[in-house]
């Protein structure tokens, strides 16, 4: 008889929600977008900025193939943050400038679809 488990994330730690999401072994998008939606009543949006770059920067230093999944999976989310939640930037015009920045500063290809769909964004705003 096969099982077949399927994770769900119904609450925990903050720390260990984003670890989750960042160290999964496969993409759950469903767990991302209910976090994406639900994290403001935890923390600030820049907070979680500075979480998701210090564990993108951590993983970045180490040179394994789990921490290279971990750097993949910790762009992806700032891409579905950015794609899908863009209003956070578009209030507040210093989370955004300090995106771009963190963003410009890692000198890494895989982040640049995540400019143009700041770029995108922008656009959409401002019709």
């Amino acid at each position: 008889m096969s099982k077949n488990f399927v994770t769900a994330i119904r609450g925990g730690v903050l720390d260990r929600i984003i670890d989750y999401l960042v160290r999964q072994p496969s993409r759950d998008t469903d767990s991302t977008n209910a976090f994406l939606l639900n994290y403001r009543k935890y923390i600030e949006p820049n907070q979680l900025l500075d979480i998701l770059f210090t564990k993108l920067n951590n993983a970045k230093q180490e040179s394994s193939s789990s921490s290279e999944q971990v750097a993949l999976r910790c762009i992806n989310l700032i891409q579905s943050w950015v794609s899908s939640h863009y209003h956070d930037f578009m209030d507040d015009q210093e989370l955004l400038r300090e995106l771009q920045e963190r963003l410009a500063s890692l000198n890494d290809d895989r982040v640049k679809p995540i400019g143009k769909t700041i770029t995108t964004q922008e656009a959409v705003c401002l019709t």
